[in-house]
């Protein structure tokens, strides 16, 4: 089973997956892949590469089955985890969108040294919950967790209990964690007006 670990920049991914490493999960580092061999060239305007993602859905699935079977699991049991804000766009089985209060990941932000247009690009992205929508429209199974105010191991402990109840692969304890970290759970409706409040590009 592939699963994205995605949102906006800034939310926890890299983090939460390093955590979900120690304990023994398979992690893939999608940006890494990107930065070294599968894109297309570099993005003066927005500084970074573009990433080839016929090639990394591909190199995704060879890297999953070759696990599997290394393990002697089969691919359904086997989870590989998918690290980017790009993952869920490489038609992984399930999403795990992770998210942020606009405020705080503006801070997160700064503090990890973005520059001021990219913190707005990303804290309006976030309001608008751009990566959450894509995810919905391509996967088929997605959950949302709040990270607000939570430690990386809180987190990671949230995406753990879904990764056991897919690894149960019961009905029910699907439709559980479905229900816990339902979509649409996370709301930051409230901050449109302040996030957009001095918008020069929209």
């Amino acid at each position: 089973m592939i699963v994205a670990i995605t949102g906006t920049p800034g939310v926890g991914k890299t983090s939460v997956c390093s955590h979900l490493r120690e304990l023994g999960f398979q992690v893939i580092d999608i940006n890494k892949l990107v930065s070294e061999r599968f894109h297309k060239g570099f993005d003066n305007k927005r500084r970074c590469f573009v990433a080839d993602l016929r090639k990394l859905r591909r190199h995704v699935k060879r890297i999953h089955k070759s696990a599997a079977k290394e393990k002697q699991d089969n691919r359904r049991k086997h989870i590989l985890l998918l690290d980017s804000h790009i993952s869920h766009l490489l038609h992984p089985d399930v999403a795990i969108v992770l998210r942020a209060n606009p405020l705080e990941l503006a801070e997160r932000l700064r503090r990890k040294g973005f520059e001021e247009r990219k913190i707005k690009e990303n804290v309006q992205a976030e309001t608008l919950d751009v990566i959450l929508v894509e995810a919905v429209e391509r996967c088929k199974f997605v959950y949302e967790i709040d990270t607000t105010g939570k430690s990386v191991e809180a987190v990671a402990e949230c995406v753990r209990e879904i990764l056991s109840a897919l690894r149960e692969h019961t009905e029910e304890r699907r439709k559980e964690m479905l229900a816990k970290y339902e979509v649409g759970g996370v709301d930051w409706s409230e901050y449109v007006e302040d996030v957009f409040a001095h918008c020069d590009d929209c």
